[in-house]
Parts: structure tokens; C-alpha cells; sequence
């Protein structure tokens, strides 16, 4: 959010004895956000719903309108595409995400700046980078029980000192 000092006024009222008021004004530039931006990760096949919402606005938005990739999808007849304008900014809603659905969204209000978030549909085999490393729940017990000996062995190694440190030659 961007806050400016505008300006000083001064005015004069007409009176006697005359008087002055002094008055600062700060104009405050309204703005749009769209949760889960900068990065927004959904499974292809689920369903993708992104708002746009406008913060310090002083009025609803006469228009919204949404891009994709730079393409304004406002007016597609994508199937499982909706747009729906609210009383305080936009909501895209997407049915069944599909590959092609990945992308950077923008979100461009009439009386705000615009806000973007990239979204990633990910095949169902596919993990993004955060979640590598293996899902512990499917492991085997055998495996589960021989990680521990040897994080256990691990630990106990690092606290036990060596007979050399102990009986010096």
C-alpha cells in the first residue's frame, strides 16, 4: 500500500477577526490482492477459485476484468470458466483445472492496480520441489525401524568420546 501527502491547504473564511485553518490531506492509493499470490500450486482435475479483492478502494470497481498469460478471459466461452464481479472486487472460478489452466493470472479492477498470482496445475504424479522427499506414511515398518537406528546411532555417536581423547598415549 502507498500512502502520499498530497498537499497543504489554506483557506480563509470571511469573518472578523479573520481566521486561518490549516488542513493536511494524505491521499491513499487503492489496490487489489489476490490470496495465495505469489505462488498458488492446485492438482489438475480439482477445482481453482481465485479472488480478487480491492483494499482502501472508496467505491465498488465498475469492472474487473481477469487475464491469463496476457489474454483477457472475461468474456471466453471456456467451459468450467466463471467470472463474477463482487461488491468488493472479482472472483474467477475454474472446474476441473487442466494443465492449459496454469499460468500467470492477473486480476485488473477499474479504480485499483492490479494484482497477479502465477498458478501451477500439477499432474497428479507430480510434486512440486516442497514436497519431495517421499511421503513417510507408505514406508514399511522395516524401513521405518532401521531410519531410526541409524538416526538413533547417529545422535548417541556424536555424544560418546573416543577412547584415544580418553587415555591420551
Amino acid at each position: 500500500m502507498s500512502t502520499k501527502q498530497l498537499c497543504t491547504l489554506k483557506f480563509q473564511v470571511t469573518s472578523h477577526p479573520v481566521q486561518r485553518n490549516f488542513v493536511h490531506l494524505k491521499i491513499t492509493e487503492a489496490y487489489s490482492i489476490i490470496p495465495g499470490a505469489p505462488d498458488l500450486h492446485v492438482k489438475q482435475g480439482s477445482s481453482l477459485r481465485l479472488e480478487c479483492q480491492l483494499k482502501a478502494a472508496a467505491e465498488s470497481p465498475l469492472y474487473v476484468f481477469w487475464y491469463r498469460q496476457g489474454h483477457m478471459i472475461n468474456y471466453d466461452e471456456e467451459p468450467g470458466v466463471k467470472v463474477e464481479l463482487t461488491k468488493n472486487g472479482s472472483i474467477l472460478m475454474v472446474n476441473k483445472t487442466k494443465p492449459s489452466h496454469g499460468g500467470n493470472y492477473t486480476c485488473s479492477p477499474s479504480n485499483t492496480k492490479p494484482a497477479y498470482v502465477m498458478v501451477h496445475v500439477i499432474e497428479e504424479e507430480e510434486k512440486p520441489a516442497a514436497m519431495h522427499g517421499g511421503d513417510r506414511r507408505n514406508l514399511s515398518p522395516a524401513i521405518l525401524a532401521s531410519n531410526f537406528l541409524v538416526s538413533l546411532m547417529t545422535a548417541v555417536s556424536w555424544r560418546i568420546p573416543s577412547f584415544t581423547s580418553l587415555y591420551p598415549t
